[in-house]
Parts: structure tokens; sequence; C-alpha cells
């Protein structure tokens, strides 16, 4: 299938608007020709509008993609003048604990589709405090969030039908107010045989109230 594809139309896209356009258990079969695999989106409930086919666009909703239930929430600018489009997207898994942003560009490039800019993954639920005291200050509050143990990773991304290539990745772990900072890179091919490739490195010095540089 070429996404790129465009029906020829007398009618100029920019003058279509789409208002609250409700899709409802919706199913979608993707077959990937290069990887020789088929994909299913199933359970497909989304609600769409744009202000004119060119864009911007704006989508909410959910859907299982192979058996893997996603809420999604994607918002887009228009398409330029050379072919590209601000997209902006953020995934939650429904059974896991973190979500995942994406903002870049898309584009095409001799019928290929590709999605390029920076990502940021992070918990989606954090540990419960737990209700602070009557007597807990605001920076007491404050300190305890310096606390918590969490993590994020955020970097760089490139995307097509090929592979994801992650040539910048930063992953924090640890408390706010210290964290363990490891920095890397990473690719995930889509071929017939799909694998993987991360390698982060990371160190951590901590001085005293003491010491002296």
């Amino acid at each position: 299938v070429d996404w790129t594809v465009r029906p020829q139309s007398p009618v100029d896209p920019s003058q279509i608007r789409i208002e609250n356009l409700v899709l409802e258990d919706g199913n979608l079969t993707l077959d990937d020709l290069g990887a020789g695999r088929r994909h299913e989106i199933t359970d497909l409930n989304a609600t769409i509008s744009a202000r004119t086919l060119t864009g911007p666009w704006r989508v909410n909703g959910s859907a299982a993609f192979d058996g893997e239930a996603l809420s999604v929430s994607l918002t887009s600018g228009s398409v330029s003048d050379k072919g590209e489009l601000p997209l902006a997207v953020t995934v939650t898994p429904v059974n896991r604990t973190f979500f995942v942003d994406g903002d870049g560009t898309a584009k095409s490039i001799e019928g290929k589709l590709s999605w390029a800019g920076g990502f940021t993954v992070r918990p989606s639920k954090l540990p419960d405090l737990g209700k602070p005291a009557l007597n807990d200050s605001a920076d007491a509050a404050s300190l305890a969030g310096q606390k918590l143990s969490t993590w994020q990773a955020n970097g760089r991304f490139a995307l097509n039908n090929d592979k994801l290539d992650v040539p910048e990745i930063r992953l924090e772990t640890g408390t706010r107010d210290n964290p363990y900072i490891s920095n890397g890179k990473g690719m995930v091919l889509f071929g017939p045989q799909p694998m993987f490739d991360l390698a982060l490195e990371g160190a951590q010095v901590t001085f005293s109230a003491g010491d002296v540089a």
C-alpha cells in the first residue's frame, strides 16, 4: 500500500473541514510486504477533527495493535510546501506502566513515509506518597518528591518502514535530586528477522557535604 497516493479531485483539500468524525469498533489489516508480516488493528475507536484535509489534525482514541491495547493521542500541523507535516503522538499501553511521547516531522521521500524528531518515555503511574500530615510543610512535601525513585528516558529518533533509529538516548533512574544518568544509542530493525541493539554508558560520582572539589 502506498500511503502517499491521494485521489484526484476537483475539490481543493484546503476547503474541506472535518468536525467530530467518530470511528467505532473499527478493524484494520496492515500487510508489511518488506517484512512479510501482517498486523491487525482491532477495537478501533477514535474522534477525529481537522481544520482542513492538509491539517492541522487532531485524533484521540484507542485500539489494540496485534492484541496490545493502546490509548493514542495525535496532533499535527499543516502540510508544508515541501510536503512535511509536524506531528506529535502520545501512546499509552493500557496494561503497562509507561507512556511514550514523540514530536517531530513526518514526510515522504520517493513514496516512503518517515518521521523523525524527539521522544520521551516516562512512567504513567507514580508511586503514591501518601496523604501528607497536617503539620507537613510545602518544603517537606517537595523534599519527599525529590527523594521519590523514578525514571525517564528521552532522546532523538528516526522512524521509517525499515527501522527505528535512536541515535541519542538519555536515561535517568533513581531519585530526582540525584539521578543515575546513562547515555547511548539504539536501533530496531523491522525486516524478515527483526532485531534490536541498545548500548548505554553511565557514571556517577557522589560527594558528601564535607568534600571539597
